[in-house]
């Protein structure tokens, strides 16, 4: 389904901001990463996270399951927050 291909793309860039975020740390002194500047690269691994999230808030939908109404009151007006903070990291 759809909302099962937003999750497994959420969940691949998370799996590969972390991979990123573990080889940069025990690369710190690797003369590239310093080039880079690891605070700028980690803000940008951070901010994909957060902007990709937006796809988690997205799915929810009101009355399924265990989701009422206000939590996908809450989940929308989530959505813009998530998305515009993610691209101001990135």
């Amino acid at each position: 389904s759809l909302k099962g291909l937003g999750y497994t793309f959420f969940c691949v860039n998370c799996a590969l901001a972390l991979t990123f975020i573990v080889w940069m740390l025990r690369n710190k002194d690797d003369p590239v990463v310093r080039i880079g500047q690891l605070p700028f690269m980690l803000t940008i691994c951070l901010g994909s996270v957060i902007s990709s999230s937006s796809i988690v808030a997205l799915s929810i939908e009101p009355g399924e399951g265990e989701q009422t109404s206000s939590s996908a009151t809450i989940a929308c007006r989530a959505i813009p927050f998530l998305y515009t903070i993610g691209w101001i990291l990135q």
